[in-house]
């Protein structure tokens, strides 16, 4: 269901779109995608950087298989793009901007995609299986037809369909469709591990990697010895069509994990390292648990985990901190990232469409958070009841050069920015602002929590233990991240109601509602460019009888946004004739009038910047 109407999204691209974002890119996808994610900078042209990037392809129709793409992502300097250039696009246009390089066929979905920051040709990938892979995206050859191109393979893949419809299908794995030998298995799984995915960030070592399933593991492998013979191999041009046949018939190297550390009691839903480290992790799960671990006690028996014998040449680790019921009895924590700039703050997300921040120093109880939010749930009102709608948080990041700055992205087709620093009206330090319970709907405006050019679009007030109410239970975690129903939003009273209604918290400073017709899966703030980030969503059209596809968006907020409110109004002050009138000429009467309409006209620009 999309979040806005067709009218209303035509409105709110050529209003609202080009003095919101500095910059926006809108790229249409055959297929729905699970993930995405920035690689290394191939040139610089000065106006415009060109960065690769991953995506992935989950085909439905299965014409072929699944996809890992290698992208070139040209990526617009502050200032550059035009009005026309971010709001001239439709649903399904394909940016120039983007270009595709090279394909592999993936043995099952891609549902998660990492890079090893101390080799950048190097990802890992998650998929439906115990068994993750790892690539080598500079030798592995391009499986796309040889007349290349996203056109030619959306042609082969209908035609494709068309041949199979008449016999009752075809095999996707015959011929030059087969899948892609990765360069590396990594092997220990019990059972399926298809999200939680982390690499040890540069500067912590050597290569590692992270991984939890359903199997209730956290596993880390050690690449270090496998690198030479990973990226050793000769590599294929980027572009260069299906080489490597030869390769095709080689069998995989499968490594198994150095560590396997058992605390958890359910579906483990996210991990990450310490930023700068790689000996401590963190991770969350269906258990409403966070559990920090220490590979550095790996087999001491410390905490309070198992200590249990593992296979392989692994070694049993057990949690050095746990934290119960993070998000309130019965919720499930999906995701959590922990902050590059300061190693004591960390972000969760839930399935309940909780935000809370954490100090890592204090966390004995949920009532140690620094800060809670609720902006991503979101009520229908029906005759009878008010349901809550599906608002899983999906994945949280902070940003790489803001400590106080981090997005989340949520079932409920958005992207939010959120900013720790700003301040209440009173100008207090924010306080931890609503944390569960009602919530508000979706409307049209998208930056600081405002109306800009529509409804506010923020979330309710409520009581902040009223998260805690509520059964588990429902469907297995699959695409939807969701291993619990949504909850009913009983016992709420009237005033409950009109909370619901409340303005959003000022730490919200932006809404990226560009994907309304799917739910946001995936989305990474760009490491160098500066406030810019790449999100991606899988889209579920109206009709039933159209295939879902997916949506590629390349996105930049104005810096009026995020800039100090007085430095903002400072710079808006210096245009606010051409702004209010489209003259360039100063106004330089000192007439007693001329003055009431300068102070005038200063007061109505302070107030526009304070409703965006």
């Amino acid at each position: 269901m999309a979040v806005l109407s067709d009218e209303a999204f035509e409105t709110y691209k050529k209003r609202l779109i080009p003095v919101l974002y500095d910059w926006f890119m809108h790229y249409h996808l055959s297929y729905p995608t699970q993930t995405c994610r920035w690689g290394s900078q191939v040139e610089d042209l000065g106006y415009k950087a060109k960065y690769r990037a991953y995506l992935s392809e989950q085909v439905v129709d299965e014409s072929r298989p699944n996809t890992l793409i290698l992208a070139h992502i040209d990526v617009l300097k502050s200032h550059v793009a035009s009005c026309e250039a971010v709001s001239n696009w439709q649903d399904k246009s394909t940016a120039q901007q983007v270009q595709i390089i090279k394909t592999i066929y993936h043995p099952g979905e891609v549902n998660k995609v990492r890079e090893l920051p101390q080799h950048p040709e190097l990802v890992v990938t998650h998929t439906d299986s115990p068994k993750l892979y790892v690539w080598n995206m500079d030798s592995q050859p391009d499986r796309r037809p040889k007349s290349a191109g996203v056109a030619a393979a959306s042609a082969k893949a209908r035609s494709a369909r068309e041949r199979s419809g008449s016999d009752g299908g075809g095999d996707s794995k015959s011929g030059s469709n087969k899948d892609s030998v990765p360069d590396l298995v990594l092997v220990g799984h019990e059972d399926d591990a298809q999200f939680p995915l982390a690499c040890a960030p540069r500067g912590g070592g050597g290569p590692r990697v992270g991984s939890g399933g359903n199997d209730k593991l956290v596993l880390v492998w050690e690449l270090g010895d496998s690198v030479t013979a990973l990226t050793g191999a000769a590599a294929v041009g980027e572009g260069q069509p299906g080489r490597g046949s030869s390769r095709q018939q080689q069998q995989p190297t499968e490594l198994k994990p150095r560590f396997r550390l058992e605390g958890h009691t359910a579906t483990v839903g996210d991990l990450v390292f310490q930023p700068g480290g790689g000996e401590l992790l963190i991770s969350v799960a269906d258990d409403g648990r966070i559990l920090t671990w220490d590979l550095r006690t790996a087999g001491a028996g410390a905490g309070g985990g198992s200590s249990g014998s593992s296979s392989g040449s692994s070694s049993s680790g057990s949690w050095v901190a746990e934290l119960r019921d993070a998000h309130g009895p019965g919720v499930n924590v999906m995701c959590v990232d922990w902050c590059p700039l300061d190693e004591n703050l960390l972000v969760t997300g839930a399935q309940d469409g909780s935000l809370h921040v954490w100090d890592r120093r204090r966390m004995s109880s949920r009532s140690d958070r620094l800060f809670a939010f609720d902006t991503h749930r979101h009520y229908t009102a029906s005759q009878q009841q008010q349901q809550q709608q599906s608002s899983d948080i999906i994945h949280v990041e902070w940003h790489p050069a803001c400590k106080d700055v981090f997005a989340s992205c949520s079932e409920d087709h958005t992207v939010a920015i959120w900013d720790l620093s700003r301040m209440e009206p009173d100008g207090k330090p924010a306080a931890a602002t609503a944390a569960a319970g009602a919530g508000a709907g979706l409307g049209m405006g998208a930056a600081g929590g405002g109306s800009a050019g529509g409804e506010a679009v923020g979330s309710g007030g409520a009581d902040k233990d009223a998260a805690d109410k509520g059964d588990k239970g429902g469907p297995a975690r699959k695409r939807a991240r969701s291993s619990s129903s949504s909850k009913e939003a009983g016992g709420k009273d009237k005033g409950d109601k009109d909370k619901a209604a409340a303005e959003p918290p000022p730490q919200l400073i932006f809404r990226h509602i560009g994907h309304r017709t799917g739910r946001v899966t995936d989305f990474q703030w760009h490491p160098s460019e500066a406030w810019t980030l790449i999100s991606v969503s899988e889209n579920t059209p109206a009709d039933d009888e159209v295939a879902p596809d997916g949506t590629l968006q390349v996105w930049r907020p104005l810096d009026l946004i995020y800039r100090p409110y007085d430095e903002a109004v400072a710079e808006l002050d210096q245009h606010r004739e051409f702004i209010l009138s489209g003259s360039t000429a100063p106004n330089t009467s000192d007439s007693p009038a001329a003055k009431d309409a300068d102070k005038a006209l200063k007061a109505e620009v302070k107030e526009e910047v304070t409703a965006t």
